[in-house]
C-alpha cells in the first residue's frame, strides 16, 4: 500500500520540479543576459568617459596659450584677430571640441553611475555644468570679438585644470581598462571636489 502511494507521489514531485524548472529557466536566463547587457553598457560608458577625459587633459594648456596670444596684443582681441588671421577661428574650434568632450564625459559618467546603482555626486554634475557654461561664454565672446584676458585663467589655474583632468583620467583608466579592472565605485571625493571648486573659479572669470 505504501509502495503504491510512494510511486505516484514521486512522479508528482518530479513533474512539479520539471514544471518549476521550465518556468524559472527562461527567467534566470533573461536576468543573466540582462545583467550582462548592463555590464557591457557600463564598461562601454566607462571607456567612453576615459577617452573624453584624455581629450580634456590639455584644456588648461590651450587656455593658457590663448591668454598668452592675447597678451601679446595688450589683450585686444580685435587686434589679435587682425594680426594673426585664422588663429581666432582655430581657438574657437578647439574650445568647441573641449566643450563637446566635456558634455560627452558627463553623459558617459551618468550612464556609468546609473549602471552601478549609484547617484552621481552633486560636485561632478554641477562642476561639469559650470565648465560647459564657461566654455560656451568664451566661444560666444570669440564670435563677438569681446574676449579679453581677464576671462582666461592664469598660469597656476591653467596647470590646475590640466592636473584635475589628468587625475580623473587615471581614475577612469583603472575602472575601464584590462580584464581585472575593479567594479566602478564612483569618482573619488577628492577629484569630484577639485572639479567643482575649479569650475567655480572658472565661472567667476567668465
Amino acid at each position: 500500500m505504501n509502495l503504491r502511494l510512494t510511486k505516484p507521489f514521486k512522479v508528482c514531485v518530479l513533474l512539479i520540479v520539471i514544471l518549476v524548472l521550465a518556468i524559472l529557466t527562461p527567467t534566470i536566463t533573461y536576468i543573466h543576459e540582462h545583467n550582462n547587457r548592463l555590464d557591457s553598457i557600463q564598461r562601454t560608458a566607462l571607456y567612453g568617459a576615459y577617452e573624453e577625459s584624455k581629450r580634456l587633459a590639455h584644456l588648461g594648456t590651450w587656455l593658457s596659450l590663448l591668454r598668452n596670444d592675447l597678451e601679446k596684443y595688450d589683450c585686444n582681441f580685435t587686434h589679435f584677430e587682425d594680426s594673426e588671421p585664422g588663429k581666432a577661428a582655430m581657438y574657437k574650434s578647439m574650445l568647441e571640441d573641449e566643450r563637446d568632450a566635456l558634455v560627452e564625459l558627463n553623459r558617459y559618467l551618468q550612464i556609468a553611475y546609473s549602471g552601478a546603482g549609484l547617484e552621481m555626486p552633486f560636485e561632478l554634475r554641477e562642476g561639469f555644468l559650470n565648465m560647459e557654461t564657461y566654455l560656451n561664454v568664451l566661444i560666444l565672446d570669440i564670435v563677438r570679438n569681446h574676449l579679453n584676458c581677464s576671462q582666461l585663467p592664469d598660469t597656476q589655474l591653467s596647470e590646475e585644470i590640466d592636473k584635475v583632468f589628468q587625475d580623473l583620467k587615471e581614475e577612469l583608466y583603472a575602472f575601464s581598462n584590462g580584464k581585472n579592472n575593479p567594479p566602478f565605485t564612483g569618482v573619488s571625493r577628492e577629484v569630484a571636489s577639485e572639479i567643482f571648486n575649479l569650475s567655480k573659479n572658472l565661472i567667476s572669470l567668465g
